[in-house]
């Protein structure tokens, strides 16, 4: 009988190091080569198949469980097992993890947090030490911008992206809908699970809600369909937006087009034939985030000054309507903050504290933080505002008359105490 030779390499018990692999309680111990890249070590599906993970290998990362838990980057992944190694006789931890990354919308703040606890959730999240900042208090998806419930579990979530927001920065979506003889039926969702984003658009409602906006749209106020590219924000009031689902759409679709600090925008929505003028112009001025008063709707190169007026009066036969939105303020507040400058309509009685809260939305300065903030006056001397004054006190404040006021928003200097 032929003999079968087998062959053993032998390795010196110095070339071999234990490693200890670990996701949430589950601990699995290997002896490896240390010279094993350790990327070769991580991502042997053999080896961490006894860790149970619930989580996709692609949203991992490894972390070396040390004094600093230190996330290993693509670089760190690259080099042998042994590099990890403090002293010959100690095993090297590394930790499987879930990365999430969350920041707020002006990504002031960023952070990347490592999560091995299978069972963590949103709010796990929310209560450590580091998400602790100022007023912010929810976490929002990345993805659907809808605000996440305290209880989701992070592994059961197919992102890791999350945003940081304040209650200003949410809003209750609620949407009702209607049956055959146009009354109230039922509430089909529950506006306290309808919680979105302030800048959360309508088509991420629409996908949310799974409303196909070829079969369906959403009717606002009762007499007009917003375009699904519409924010949240410029609808909300009191932080709740109202919608009422309807089968298709209103039969005339008006675009708005205006000119706002040098840009161009335009708007778009649907509208019924009997709609006034007036209406149309406060339409238009909320989804442009504008203050009605100071302006008026342009067809061509007619002036629509007549509010009692209604769409089907000045166009009969076409469902496509093309206006144009002027400013008709005799004076501007042109406001500076750091590398921005706005410019934004007034009249002498408009109050300082109207400017000062637009500016700041504009700016993104959360209304929570705006008491941290003080405006100027940029005339001969910098003078500071009272909010409570109006733009006619602040014209009393130059030496010639103004129609254009230079105004300065700054962070206002806080003086430390010196120690005795």
């Amino acid at each position: 009988m032929e003999t079968i030779p087998t062959i053993i390499d032998c390795i010196s018990q110095d070339a071999i190091i234990k490693v200890i692999l670990s996701y949430d309680t589950i601990k699995e111990t290997v002896f490896t080569l240390k010279s094993l890249p350790v990327c070769d070590l991580l991502k042997n599906e053999s080896l961490l198949k006894p860790l149970e993970l619930d989580i996709s290998p692609r949203d991992c990362v490894r972390v070396l469980e040390d004094k600093n838990n230190q996330i290993l980057s693509k670089e760190d992944m690259q080099q042998s097992v042994n590099f990890y190694s403090v002293s010959d006789d100690q095993s090297i931890h590394f930790r499987i993890c879930l990365l999430i990354e969350i920041s707020t919308y002006d990504k002031t703040l960023e952070m990347q947090i490592p999560i091995s606890d299978r069972n963590a959730t949103i709010g796990h999240l929310l209560r450590l030490p580091e998400m602790k900042h100022d007023s912010y208090k929810y976490l929002a998806s990345s993805q659907t911008q809808q605000v996440m419930s305290e209880n989701q579990k992070l592994s059961d979530l197919n992102e890791t992206t999350f945003i940081l927001v304040t209650e200003n920065e949410t809003c209750c979506v609620s949407i009702e809908t209607l049956n055959e003889s146009l009354s109230v039926t039922s509430v089909t969702r529950n506006m306290a699970h309808q919680q979105f984003t302030i800048y959360a658009t309508l088509a991420a409602v629409y996908k949310q809600n799974n409303i196909d906006p070829e079969q369906q749209h959403l009717l606002y106020w009762n007499d007009f369909v917003p375009s699904i590219k519409t924010q949240l924000n410029t609808l909300q009031e009191n932080s709740l937006v109202r919608f009422t689902l309807i089968n298709g759409n209103l039969p005339i679709g008006v675009q708005v087009s205006t000119i706002l600090n040098d840009e161009q925008y335009a708007i778009e929505f649907h509208c019924k034939p009997e709609i006034k003028i007036e209406r149309l112009c406060q339409i238009a001025c909320k989804l442009l985030n504008v203050k009605n008063e100071f302006y008026q709707l342009k067809m061509d190169d007619c002036i629509l000054d007549d509010n009692e007026i209604s769409l089907n009066e000045i166009v009969s036969d076409s469902p496509d309507i093309q206006l144009h939105l002027i400013c008709t303020a005799v004076m501007r507040s042109l406001i500076k903050y750091e590398d921005q400058t706005i410019t934004l309509p007034c009249n002498q009685e408009t109050l300082v504290s109207t400017i000062f809260d637009e500016a700041c939305s504009i700016f993104c300065i959360t209304k929570e933080h705006t008491q941290v903030y003080e405006l100027y006056a940029l005339g001969a001397d910098q003078t500071q505002i009272e909010l409570d004054m109006t733009i006619d006190d602040i014209c009393d404040l130059f030496v010639e008359k103004q129609t254009t006021l230079p105004l300065l928003i700054t962070k206002k200097k806080i003086l430390k105490k010196q120690s005795k």
